[in-house]
């Protein structure tokens, strides 16, 4: 099983504070497909979004992670319990689980072991949903200002994981009997320049870029104010793509 890689540890507060929630309805369609309610596993869990909207649906959400400062800054919830495990190798009985989700973490696991451990962890006809969002979009000329910082400044420090999300996980090993949703899902949220200057610290990239050259964020974040407009908030948009699987019945 390949070396797990923790990126998200150093900017743990940035990424619970500045990365997107995703939609209710998102999590709802999800667990409509569940065989039953009793008991779902979210891995990668970061802040535990997921697993606490996941509560909602299920009589019990365990969540995992291997950052242990993600897990510290993850909010107590009822019907949550948290654990630092990787997903490819839990400590969970066979058969445990309804649901698993995996939200924006997937690339990062050993897939082919990933898969291996959900089809032993799953109940029959148990649920497997694993989606990612795109980059930011606001409007044109701020959508082509983020794209070149994407390229230009962090392009060549990004992971080569990074392909599946460039993607939409199309590329992604997918060996299960495979369903689909009829809506698609869409993150919308208000932003102002501060969030925007969290959200690029929040990327693994700028991470690995700030260990060896300047901080370029301030200066990109200046050119952006004269395309923004002061202190005005604006919407943002994030396209969620989405893969589901079924373990046999």
């Amino acid at each position: 099983m390949k070396q797990p890689k923790d990126l998200f540890s150093d900017q743990a507060a940035d990424y619970r504070r500045f990365r997107p929630s995703y939609p209710a309805r998102l999590l709802q369609d999800i667990a409509a497909l569940a065989p039953g309610r009793g008991r779902a596993l979210d891995c990668a869990t970061g802040n535990g979004q997921v697993a606490r909207a996941l509560a909602t649906y299920f009589e019990s959400v365990d969540a995992v992670d291997i950052s242990e400062e993600q897990l510290k800054r993850a909010p107590a919830s009822p019907g949550v319990t948290y654990s630092r495990q990787r997903a490819e190798a839990t400590g969970f009985p066979d058969d445990s689980f309804d649901l698993i989700a995996v939200a924006q973490g997937i690339h990062w696991f050993d897939i082919p072991q990933f898969h291996l451990e959900a089809r032993r962890l799953l109940r029959p006809g148990g649920i497997l949903a694993v989606w990612g969002y795109g980059l930011l979009r606001v409007e044109p000329r701020t959508d082509a200002w983020l794209d070149r910082f994407y390229r230009e400044v962090t392009g060549p420090y990004w992971e080569p994981e990074r392909t599946y999300v460039e993607a939409g996980y199309a590329n992604l090993p997918f060996p299960w009997e495979e369903l689909t949703l009829p809506a698609t899902y869409t993150i919308r949220r208000e932003l102002g320049l501060e969030d925007i200057a969290g959200y690029l610290y929040s990327w693994s990239a700028t991470q690995h870029l700030l260990r060896t050259e300047d901080d370029p964020v301030p200066e990109w974040i200046g050119r952006l104010k004269t395309i923004w407009g002061g202190n005005l908030t604006r919407e943002g948009r994030h396209d969620i793509f989405l893969r589901i699987g079924r373990a046999a019945q």
